[in-house]
């Protein structure tokens, strides 16, 4: 016996499984298209609400463009170098200069005034020496210390108290390393 099967009669496509997959490939097409009209919309508000924005600062700006006079200018720039400086003085090492000198001043020695120049690394040194013998030991001193260079003796004189000569007040200058 012969079977003949004719393949014009039978159906080959499951078209549940057809109608399914269309109608779920319809639905995510249409959230995706739902979600991205959603998207260019928020962007479209976005970008009219900035540019409304825009129009009203530069409406302001137009209006307030006479700009800064030379005066006012000046001022600001003068209160800048003064907070500039202030910042300087407070950025400077008090303590590690403080430490320096603590090694090189001998006995005999007190400074009175430390004015340190952060630009040019310079300081200037004021003070009082019971003798010259003390004050010539603080040169020295600060001359073989490797923190300090070109020691200058810039003033110097007695000092008294009524008739008698209490010691020697000088100034110097000096270069500090770091």
């Amino acid at each position: 016996m012969r079977f003949k099967i004719n393949l014009a009669t039978k159906i080959y496509v499951h078209t549940k499984l057809l109608n399914f997959s269309t109608v779920a490939a319809i639905l995510v097409l249409s959230a995706f298209l739902i979600l991205a009209t959603r998207y260019v919309t928020d962007n479209a508000a976005k970008t009219k609400r900035l540019t409304r924005e825009i129009a009203t600062l530069d409406s302001k700006f137009k209006a307030s463009s006479k700009g800064v006079s030379e005066k006012d200018y000046h001022a600001l720039l003068e209160k800048i170098a003064f907070a500039n400086n202030v910042i300087e003085k407070k950025a400077y090492n008090w303590l590690e200069l403080l430490d320096k000198l603590e090694q090189v001043v001998p006995e005999g020695v007190a400074i009175s005034s430390i004015d340190p120049d952060p630009k040019s690394h310079e300081l200037k040194l004021s003070g009082e020496a019971r003798n010259f013998s003390n004050l010539r030991l603080f040169m020295e001193h600060l001359e073989d210390s490797p923190f300090f260079t070109d020691v200058y003796l810039t003033g110097e004189g007695e000092t008294k108290q009524g008739e008698a000569k209490q010691g020697i007040s000088f100034s110097l200058s000096c270069k500090v390393t770091k």
